[in-house]
């Protein structure tokens, strides 16, 4: 069995290896950075755009509360007309019958 030795020595290989490495972790940490910046001013927009919708949203759902109101008050106003306009039409009929309470 050979015996693994270890030679003491540097050479411009070695060197150039480390220096390589060093490149590639610095290139990709960059590369890093810019997509975070990328990223974050990506939420940025879509956090605004969420704010607006809220806001949007907000607004909908108030006038539909207030439709809504409406509608019950012209429908009870509706159902009041009715009952009157029943009780006109009782009246006229009893006059027509020759009632005259």
């Amino acid at each position: 069995m050979v015996a693994t030795s270890f030679e003491n020595k540097v050479t411009m290989g070695n060197l150039l290896t480390v220096v390589a490495m060093l490149a590639a972790i610095i290139a990709g940490y960059s590369r890093l950075q810019v997509r975070q910046d990328q990223q974050a001013d990506i939420i940025a927009t879509i956090v605004a755009d969420v704010t607006q919708a809220e806001g949007r949203i907000r607004a909908v759902e108030q006038a539909n509360a207030t439709s809504g109101a409406r509608y019950e008050s012209l429908s009870q106003a509706v159902g009041e007309m009715k009952a009157e306009i029943r009780q006109t039409n009782d009246l006229l009929r009893r006059l027509l019958e020759g009632d005259s309470r």
